[in-house]
């Protein structure tokens, strides 16, 4: 609780103490798992707490399209896409308690096409998601962390070579290799 008080205040006010309980609640996160000390810290010194009613939209806009991440804390968020223009949206995928997402999600399944839209959105009331912003200087380090695909999402690639599924994802080959073999692709 002291963790989601620290988010709630700007990070320009933020104290020692603040930015410590950050660290602590940021250790039970599954998307700090492979993340050095040093770009822990970086990142819990400005990441922030956004409360988010239902069927709000989690992404900010086009600021919120390259590294920055969202960790739902509370409550449940749903990818939506839609295929024609005033469809229905349809879930893609659900995000729980401890779940990341980012924009690539949504420009992954979306693949370029102007018809396929889709979003993020809060399907719970009172929902709290955590935005981490990566800065530039932790890019290198943050890009080599996996992403936690779905094998279905992954196949959208297998007509690709690995580099070019590797560009598109914005991963690493290394990255790429790891998701693979966590799904048993070879």
């Amino acid at each position: 609780e002291s963790a989601k008080v620290s988010l709630a205040l700007e990070a320009a006010k933020r104290t020692a103490q603040d930015v410590e309980n950050i660290i602590k609640f940021s250790k039970r996160l599954p998307f700090f798992k492979y993340v050095t000390t040093t770009s822990r810290e970086a990142l819990c010194r400005t990441m922030q707490l956004v409360h988010l009613n239902e069927n709000e939209v989690a992404m900010r806009g086009p600021e919120d399209a390259d590294f920055v991440w969202y960790i739902v804390v509370k409550g449940r968020c749903d990818m939506l896409l839609k295929t024609e223009e005033g469809g229905k949206y349809y879930p893609m995928r659900t995000f729980e308690e401890g779940d990341t997402f980012a924009h690539s999600y949504v420009k992954m399944l979306s693949s370029n096409s102007q018809n396929v839209k889709g979003d993020i959105r809060a399907v719970e009331p009172a929902t709290m998601v955590v935005r981490v912003y990566v800065e530039p200087e932790y890019r290198g380090d943050f890009r080599s962390q996996t992403k936690p695909l779905l094998h279905e999402e992954l196949a959208k690639y297998f007509d690709m070579s690995a580099d070019e599924a590797a560009e598109r994802l914005g991963v690493c080959m290394s990255a790429i290799k790891k998701i693979c073999r966590r799904h048993g692709i070879v």
